[in-house]
């Protein structure tokens, strides 16, 4: 049975320019007819090699999807290190024990909450919800982090030159300097506290999506992951353009 946020998930992921792949131990004809159900009338084109091509998802439609069946547990930490090498960045999806390799390999991995615990164990981060569209609103969070991140250090810059050369000439009493820089410091947490108001769809987000494993941190990096989870077909890894 396929998870009934699936589709939604990987839609998402891909208007967003992220290419979706799928790695599968079944045979071709069990992935092919699942990918038909999850992304009915959407290209899906079964490759036979890592697909490395740094133009990406621009080798076919733009809301193709790629997959591979009878992949060994080898196979997928191969293809992984392959579009590593290529350039990609690349999210994980898996919970089985033998995707535990491949998630530890991953530049950011995800397990669901109902994975095996060892695939927990080498994922950053498990999605309790075990929504694959919760993977989708992960990525848009740590996008979402990052922007804020760059405008506190934008800021953080900013004031240093303009600020710093003029308490060293002496034309800013140190009174006014210790102001500024409290003041500076007080936009920056208050331009961070805006994560907490985080939305998806328009309504406010009030509990986590997602949390770390056990002795992990959770990744905030905007990579990718696979968008069919399934018991018997593994989820690949989605590579960034």
């Amino acid at each position: 049975m396929l998870r009934p946020d699936a589709a939604a998930a990987v839609h998402t992921l891909q208007q967003r320019g992220l290419k979706v792949q799928v790695l599968s131990g079944d045979q071709p004809a069990s992935v092919s007819a699942l990918l038909s159900r999850l992304l009915p009338g959407h290209d899906k084109r079964q490759v036979t090699q890592p697909d490395t091509s740094a133009s990406g998802p621009s080798l076919v439609a733009a809301d193709a999807v790629t997959w591979r069946a009878l992949c060994t547990p080898q196979d997928k930490l191969d293809e992984l290190e392959a579009l590593q090498k290529a350039g990609r960045h690349v999210l994980m999806v898996g919970d089985g024990i033998n995707d535990a390799p491949v998630l530890a390999r991953a530049d950011v991995s995800v397990a669901m909450g109902s994975a095996a615990a060892l695939a927990q164990a080498r994922a950053d981060v498990v999605v309790l919800s075990n929504r694959i569209q919760d993977i989708a609103d992960l990525h848009r969070g740590a996008a979402r982090c990052m922007g804020i991140v760059r405008q506190n250090l934008s800021w953080s810059v900013a004031y240093n030159i303009a600020c710093v050369p003029l308490a060293l000439a002496g034309w800013l009493p140190p009174w006014a300097a210790g102001l500024g820089m409290a003041a500076s410091s007080l936009l920056v947490v208050l331009n961070a506290l805006r994560l907490t108001r985080w939305q998806d769809d328009g309504a406010p987000t009030t509990q986590p999506l997602t949390v770390p494993s056990p002795g992990l941190a959770t990744a905030a990096s905007s990579t990718e992951h696979s968008a069919s989870t399934r018991s018997d077909v593994t989820p690949a890894p989605l590579t960034q353009r």
